[in-house]
């Protein structure tokens, strides 16, 4: 059976994780105040941080950093985001594509070489 939390992220009732994330108190707050959909959503993030900024785990300070970060997103206050990082098209967008590039009538090989030749010689 799910346990549900109130999420201080989504500020809702949701599913909550199945254990502490984390060990200690911390991973016991996480335990209590956030849902699993708002843990993964800042793995996720966490995941972003660490490549965009080539965080090395094993120094503590990038370590403190994390966590520093994590408090913030959780608590919905001013984060760090990762610099130079572009959300994937919502699926629904990549669908449509799709179906238009789908819906496009094919070219024959022999007609593509032809339109190519034709725009290097103007």
């Amino acid at each position: 059976m799910a346990r549900f939390v109130h999420c201080v992220r989504l500020e809702k009732e949701a599913e909550g994780l199945g254990a502490p994330p984390l060990p200690g108190p911390k991973g016991q707050w996480i335990y209590e105040n956030v849902s699993r959909e708002a843990w993964q959503q800042w793995t996720a993030h966490q995941t972003r941080l660490i490549n965009e900024k080539q965080l090395v785990l094993k120094d503590a300070e990038a370590r403190a950093y994390l966590v520093e970060q994590m408090d913030k997103f959780f608590r919905r206050q001013d984060f760090d985001q990762a610099e130079g990082y572009v959300p994937a098209a919502p699926a629904a967008a990549l669908s449509a594509l799709i179906v238009d590039a789908a819906s496009q009538p094919a070219q024959s090989p022999a007609s593509t070489q032809k339109e190519q030749s034709d725009r290097t010689i103007k």
